[in-house]
């Protein structure tokens, strides 16, 4: 009893499963995810069979739907016996979104609402071995048709939710579309965009294939904005919106409009830190005739790093550009080093600049239509092309910096000794290289001046002090001058009376003296005589120092006139002292 039980729960199981997963011949699947796979078992050769599905996800989102195995062969080239067809809508007069059999076979499906429908028709099957299995899922976003608008990601301008995937789909009748970010804030760093990306694509409602790097060259994340976005191909852009399971942030703001004139100039100088260009006349076709040069500065220790976003530019027959070309060289001119000629659509990988300039050279021939267009970035790193720690030769071999200049040629083409200092006479700022013994030499002889000079002030100081304490004044000077030339003091009542004192001659001695002449002068040098003596044994000695007794001497002389005798006696006062 109890296996028969299992028996038929094992049935029901296998019935649900075939019913929500592996539909054998059409269904109507419903659900925010799950998974189709045909056929169940292998197919006969030669069969008849038409089956249909219709896949409905919730309101407001979109169905994404994604191939994990496709074979459909076909007797040729073409859809006609065994093939997939896909339309966006419930109906099969839906809008068409395609045909896949063979090698056209697809990697992802976009409907614009919530439902797609699906039908695998099989007119004579070719090979028994014809079969795929997808995986549907529900997704956020819109689909736009008007001719201007904008979109946001989601919830903004709040945070972004975590785990989210969003498509936005741009279809206009005609012209380009113009794409312009306003605002953008997306976890993650450029241009590997690991976490959180917004991805974009000239895509309308599929994806045949799509390799990882060529996808990752068209994500964008960060917290600069995203350059100015043109649809080159047609009237359709795609945008994918990528959150991871931790941090998110604010999110992004765009305006697109559709134009009808190409707005890409033709050439000009650069020295931002990063930017964008533009071919000429972008997003339409590069005129013919016309060559155009974009010249590419950054700071001194910097180099150029430069990513191609789209690339249609000539046709390449046999290996040799048609119509049209890019030229990129590792200078501001076409005699530096040539690093490459582009055209066709394959997007090269980054290019790195050996120093801090490059230019691009855009040509086409005058004779040439319908020659495409190009974008690219760049932006300025202080990474080279071989490292830090490595010197990037010419040809763009790596060797070791330190075996650069040193007589012996490294690289192959010799770059690495070129542009050397010269060795026999060093330059006046050869010294560069001995700095820290140039700084501490220097800081020595300065201590040295400054103590010397301060010795010097200190010595200088001492004296001026010295002269101050033995040397009197300007004031005290005439002071001095003017007691020394004042008259003596007169000397005090025991000086006088000390000092040996001689009384006028009376008048009787006068009119003895003017009869005896001869007498009165050899009494009078007697009397000299004494009084000098008396001065010598006193230590008082008439010398110009000394003015008091040099003033004190008597000299009489005799009146050429009348008189009295007595006047001819009177004390006369030196000429050279005034009464």
């Amino acid at each position: 009893m109890a296996a028969k039980f299992s028996g038929i729960v094992v049935q029901l199981l296998a019935m649900w499963i075939i019913q929500t997963c592996c539909s054998s011949c059409g269904d109507h699947l419903q659900g925010s995810s799950g998974d189709l796979r045909f056929p169940i078992s292998g197919g006969n050769v030669g069969e008849r069979l038409q089956c249909t599905w219709t896949i409905t996800v919730p309101v407001r989102f979109r169905v994404k739907i994604t191939f994990t195995d496709f074979v459909m062969k076909t007797s040729c080239c073409s859809c006609v016996n065994d093939f997939l067809e896909i339309r966006d809508g419930s109906l099969d007069n839906s809008t068409l979104i395609g045909q896949f059999c063979a090698k056209r076979e697809p990697k992802y499906v976009f409907s614009t609402g919530n439902v797609i429908w699906i039908q695998f028709t099989s007119n004579f099957r070719t090979y028994s071995g014809n079969r795929f299995r997808l995986s549907w899922e529900s997704v956020c976003g819109n689909h736009f048709t008007e001719t201007k608008g904008s979109f946001t990601s989601p919830g903004y301008p709040l945070p972004y939710q975590n785990n989210k995937d969003c498509i936005y789909s741009i279809e206009v009748p005609k012209g380009r579309i113009k794409v312009k970010f306003e605002s953008f804030d997306v976890e993650g760093r450029m241009p590997v965009c690991l976490y959180d990306f917004l991805e974009v694509k000239e895509i309308r409602y599929f994806e045949l294939s799509s390799t990882q790097a060529e996808s990752r060259r068209r994500r964008y994340c960060g917290n600069e904005k995203p350059p100015i976005i043109y649809s080159t191909r047609g009237s359709n852009l795609w945008f994918r919106f990528k959150s991871d399971l931790s941090g998110g942030q604010s999110g992004f703001v765009a305006n697109y409009r559709t134009i009808s004139a190409g707005e890409g100039t033709c050439g000009g100088t650069l020295s931002d830190p990063s930017g964008f260009i533009y071919s000429q006349n972008y997003p339409y076709h590069f005129p013919p005739g016309q060559e155009c040069v974009w010249k590419i500065r950054v700071a001194s220790d910097m180099y150029v790093h430069l990513y191609f976003d789209t690339l249609n530019f000539g046709v390449k027959n046999d290996g040799v550009c048609d119509n049209g070309f890019l030229e990129l060289y590792d200078g501001l001119d076409v005699s530096s080093n040539k690093l490459g000629v582009y055209c066709g659509d394959l997007m090269p990988s980054k290019i790195i600049s050996r120093t801090n300039q490059f230019m691009i050279k855009a040509v086409s021939k005058l004779e040439g239509e319908n020659i495409g267009w190009f974008s690219l970035r760049y932006e300025s790193l202080a990474r080279s092309v071989c490292g830090l720690q490595k010197f990037t030769c010419v040809n763009r071999q790596c060797v070791d910096s330190h075996a650069t200049c040193n007589g012996e040629k490294e690289c192959d083409d010799g770059s690495d000794e070129e542009d050397c200092p010269d060795t026999e006479e060093p330059g006046f700022l050869s010294w560069y290289r001995f700095w820290p013994v140039s700084i501490v030499g220097g800081m020595l002889i300065v201590g040295v001046w400054l103590w010397r000079a301060w010795k010097k002030i200190a010595a200088a100081r001492s004296e001026v002090d010295e002269h101050r304490a033995t040397t009197l004044s300007p004031n005290d000077i005439e002071m001095v001058s003017h007691t020394a030339e004042e008259a003596p003091k007169p000397p005090s009542y025991s000086e006088a009376v000390a000092q040996e004192y001689s009384p006028p001659p009376t008048y009787e001695e006068a009119v003895r003296e003017e009869n005896n002449p001869q007498n009165n002068t050899l009494e009078t040098d007697s009397t000299d005589a004494t009084r000098v003596n008396s001065g010598l044994s006193n230590g008082n000695v008439a010398s110009p120092g000394n003015t008091s007794h040099a003033a004190s001497m008597v000299i009489f002389e005799r009146s050429p006139g009348n008189g009295s005798p007595y006047d001819n006696h009177r004390r006369r006062t030196p000429a050279n002292q005034r009464v």
